[in-house]
């Protein structure tokens, strides 16, 4: 049974591995897959929506809207006495059209019925029409309060739509990153597979050689060791190529099922594209904003402070407003009898009031000062921030990828002089001079060289990809890719 089903497993590996498309990536094709609803791309986009709602939410109550009621009442209760009594049934009904506007003042309109019955009256209707109109007097007097909460909602909806720009490039270079780890590591495999058949050439020279009593068996299991050591270090690079490929996969799902393939690269040039940015970058005297969003972030983020600032002081505010409504009505005993008089002889009517809400005790003063205090906490946290990233990125970076050529630079010539040294070696180790150890030691001290030159180039290119993901507008090559 464990036979049959170790089979069928092979057998659908071999079968999906059959039907799996290749897909040959680059830095272009990963710029494609932008627009292709990541789950990451739809996130950023989702956070910047939630901004754009909740001003949308705050504005919608700006905008006209129907209103209609309707109701019927009816009891058989008895009276208390003839001159006292039920009525019943009443009915009414009525439909209108309000708006409040950014001005702090409300307006409406309505029409109306009502009708009623008692011993006295048989179907009393009063129809009208109402306007209505009232007015913030203190609180929020000419919209005062109203436009700063817009304007702070603005400020943030425009932060999110810079911030949704910076966070989709910065994605962009995470998965350019990870491109370049794979090329690193294709590079490393290349190179580690040509030594591993190096490797396996000299450890069939040596059983040929212990075969004629030349060499003894501690020479041939010692490249035997070297060949087992050169195979382990290739397994554990293809395991770190499909860690990589995984999270390439879980970042980009349309490509999830594919087969994934590198497509033809120059890691050499693109280090000189990266020099050339890096010497790009270092021509600049002081933080270069014009390459960066961010301080249209910083600005957005001062504007939208001072705007909730001015809501805030309000909070604690009395708040006073006037009341109108001017009615034209019409009296009679069913309603076509009462629009009538309403169209002809309608009766008028006039309402005017104040509404006033004082504040007696310090709650609501507390609450203003500590939501002073949470706001200028906020903005100084953001603030200082951004301004701690635009000047670590701009200062480090430069100094770090000049280290990082230095460390090129150095194992360059290390890997050379080790070329060198290496050959000298074989022939020593040939002439019988030196023992397998010191050659194999040669050997293997070159591999490592070559693989860290490779790590080294890799970090060059991360560096600045970081760099590029905060100063998105810096005007070099590697950055129009």
């Amino acid at each position: 049974m464990k036979h049959q089903l170790a089979l069928l497993a092979t057998t659908m590996t071999f079968g999906l591995a059959a039907h799996a498309k290749t897909t040959k990536i680059d830095e272009s094709f990963l710029k494609k897959q932008l627009t292709k609803n990541s789950p990451t791309v739809q996130n950023i986009e989702a956070n910047f929506l939630s901004l754009k709602l909740q001003e949308s939410s705050v504005l919608d109550k700006f905008s006209y809207q129907v209103t209609g009621e309707a109701n019927y009442m009816k009891t058989s209760e008895k009276p208390f006495s003839t001159f006292s009594p039920v009525t019943s049934p009443v009915k009414s009904a009525s439909v209108g059209i309000t708006r409040p506007t950014t001005l702090g003042m409300n307006f409406g309109v309505k029409g109306y019925s009502e009708q009623f019955s008692n011993n006295f009256v048989q179907n009393g209707t009063t129809t009208g029409i109402a306007v209505q109109f009232q007015m913030d007097l203190f609180k929020d007097f000419l919209g005062g309060l109203t436009r700063n909460q817009i304007e702070a909602l603005e400020y943030g909806r425009q932060t999110g739509d810079i911030e949704k720009d910076i966070q989709t490039k910065a994605f962009y270079q995470e998965l350019r990153k990870l491109y370049w780890k794979l090329v690193a590591n294709q590079e490393s495999l290349r190179l580690s597979e040509e030594l591993l058949n190096s490797s396996k050439t000299q450890a069939e020279e040596a059983r040929r050689r212990f075969k004629n009593n030349i060499a003894d068996s501690g020479e041939v299991a010692r490249y035997e060791s070297q060949v087992a050591a050169r195979k382990a270090n290739i397994i554990a690079l293809k395991f770190e190529k499909e860690s990589l490929v995984q999270s390439l996969k879980q970042l980009l799902p349309e490509i999830a099922n594919d087969d994934i393939q590198l497509a033809p690269y120059n890691l050499n040039m693109t280090v000189l594209n990266v020099l050339a940015c890096t010497a790009k970058i270092e021509s600049y005297p002081s933080i270069p904003l014009e390459n960066t969003r961010y301080d249209e972030i910083l600005n957005n983020l001062k504007l939208q402070y001072e705007s909730q600032e001015k809501v805030t002081d309000r909070y604690n505010n009395i708040d006073v407003k006037l009341n109108t409504e001017y009615k034209k009505i019409g009296k009679e005993f069913n309603f076509s009898n009462s629009v009538d008089e309403l169209k002809n002889e309608g009766g008028n009517s006039v309402a005017v009031g104040l509404t006033i809400n004082i504040p007696l005790d310090s709650k609501k003063s507390t609450t203003e000062e500590i939501q002073h205090l949470v706001e200028k906490k906020r903005f100084m946290a953001k603030q200082d921030e951004v301004n701690a990233k635009l000047t670590a990125y701009h200062t480090q970076v430069v100094k770090n990828i000049a280290f990082l050529q230095e460390i090129v630079k150095e194992q360059q010539i290390n890997s050379q002089k080790l070329e060198h040294s290496l050959s000298v070696t074989k022939k020593k180790f040939n002439q019988a001079r030196i023992s397998v150890r010191e050659l194999i030691n040669d050997q293997d001290a070159y591999l490592q060289s070559n693989l860290s030159e490779i790590q080294t180039k890799y970090n060059v290119i991360a560096t600045l990809l970081d760099y590029l993901s905060v100063y998105t507008e810096t005007p070099c090559a590697l950055n129009n890719l």
